[in-house]
């Protein structure tokens, strides 16, 4: 999608302040590129957007940090929380 959109720089925020969304696509969004589109603006409609700075969380460890103890886990244990090594 960000290959055919008219304003590739635009940020998320521009294009989500509207509705309905401020987006446009240099060529017409068909069969599953329409599909495809469709999903990701239901799965995107209730997300609140501020220009304040990313901050990325690690949801497989308690305290939203990477550690490779916490991917190991989810790997093996399908649970990073149990069986914790020490």
């Amino acid at each position: 999608m960000y290959n055919i959109v008219k304003y590739p720089h635009n940020t998320m925020v521009v294009v989500m302040n509207q509705v309905p969304l401020n987006i446009s696509f240099r060529k017409a969004l068909v069969g599953d590129k329409m599909t495809s589109w469709n999903k990701l603006v239901a799965k995107i409609t209730n997300t609140q957007l501020s220009n304040g700075r990313d901050i990325f969380t690690w949801d497989l460890h308690n305290d939203g940090h990477f550690s490779v103890q916490s991917m190991y886990q989810y790997l093996m244990k399908g649970s990073p929380f149990t069986n914790k090594f020490i």
